[in-house]
């Protein structure tokens, strides 16, 4: 199955019964802003560079679970069917792989505000990560 489809059709909310969406917590909340506003007010160069590591980390975590708690009673199978093997590193692979070319033309300064974008983007990874693991709220 494309990995599209599989996307369209995996719905955690529905089939762990969620209707209440919840409110926003903190490290969601900061990491959903900061990619909106690099986004919307840093040169498209710097966008993408604060968005690879989304795709990049989930692709890692995905291997990791992927490799050592993957089995058919896992609650998660579909989650780690769709992130973790190959399909899914293909598309990253290729992200990464413009996000490289975009670099690779770009001024020293550019560059630069990418590594920072970047950088940035995978500390409010990780805390929402934690978060979630923490349940850490308002």
């Amino acid at each position: 199955m494309k990995l599209k489809q599989r996307l369209q059709q995996w719905s955690f909310f529905k089939d762990f019964g969620l209707v209440d969406k919840g409110v926003l917590q903190p490290a969601c909340h900061h990491y959903v802003h900061f990619l909106r506003s690099t986004v919307a007010f840093e040169p498209v160069e710097v966008g993408m560079a604060a968005i690879l590591p989304c795709f990049w980390i989930y692709k890692q975590v995905g291997d990791y679970i992927f490799k050592s708690h993957n089995g058919s009673g896992n609650p998660y199978q579909r989650w780690i069917a769709t992130y973790g093997g190959g399909e899914f590193a293909i598309s990253v692979q290729r992200a990464i792989d413009i996000c490289d070319n975009v670099a690779s033309k770009s001024t020293p300064e550019i560059k630069n505000r990418m590594t920072v974008a970047f950088v940035a983007a995978s500390r409010l990874e990780y805390e929402y990560r934690n978060a979630a693991y923490h349940l850490t709220k308002w």
